[in-house]
């Protein structure tokens, strides 16, 4: 089972987010933190636990460490880039390690926190990505509307295009008939002019 970002629905006013570290004390106090705001949270100590949660739990935004047993964050991001394109992704590195972070954002990640972890500012970051995705969500409804009424009034021209189709072969129906019967009547005139002829 996969899971699509068609398939997310942002909890109003509770978004899902999934930590994924295996470092439980930053778990601990990022998951409390989140909370208190208004998250629902879920944790995985390693990547493949991650994946296979977010198969279930269907996150609105994952906040994951780079460095993990067995499959590490980056290979782990685009698993998740190669299932959803556009589920935001945070990546949590070490301090100083720029170099990781650009290229956690050259890999799609959405942003990035160095540890130890400034909580008040992961929570804006985490807020900042439900917030993106929630808009992602607003703005795909706005063009599915959009296209359901493009579709009703081609559809409507359709049935328009047709009436007139219709109306056509009608008229056309009827001046064959009436050009039948003058066909007919030049036929008659004709006779008659040829008997009138002989007579005289």
């Amino acid at each position: 089972m996969e899971f699509q970002i068609s398939d997310f629905k942002l909890k109003t006013p509770m978004s899902h987010v999934l930590i994924v570290d295996d470092e439980s004390a930053i778990c601990w106090a990022f998951r409390e933190c989140l909370t208190d705001e208004g998250f629902s949270v879920d944790i995985a100590g390693t990547a493949e636990q991650a994946i296979t949660m977010a198969e279930l739990t269907q996150p609105d935004v994952i906040v994951m460490d780079v460095r993990l047993p067995g499959i590490d964050g980056f290979q782990a991001m685009q698993e998740f880039r190669r299932k959803s394109e556009s589920v935001p992704i945070i990546i949590m590195t070490a301090f100083g390690s720029l170099k990781t972070a650009v290229s956690a954002i050259d890999g799609g990640a959405f942003d990035y926190l160095t540890k130890p972890i400034d909580l008040d500012k992961a929570v804006a970051v985490v807020r900042h990505a439900a917030s993106v995705l929630d808009q992602t969500h607003e703005e795909l409804q706005q063009r599915t509307l959009q296209w359901k009424q493009t579709h009703d009034e081609l559809h409507q021209a359709g049935l328009m295009l047709k009436q007139t189709d219709d109306e056509l072969h009608l008229r056309t129906s009827q001046w064959k008939q009436a050009n039948d019967d003058l066909q007919q009547h030049i036929v008659l005139l004709q006779r008659t002019s040829d008997e009138l002829h002989q007579r005289t």
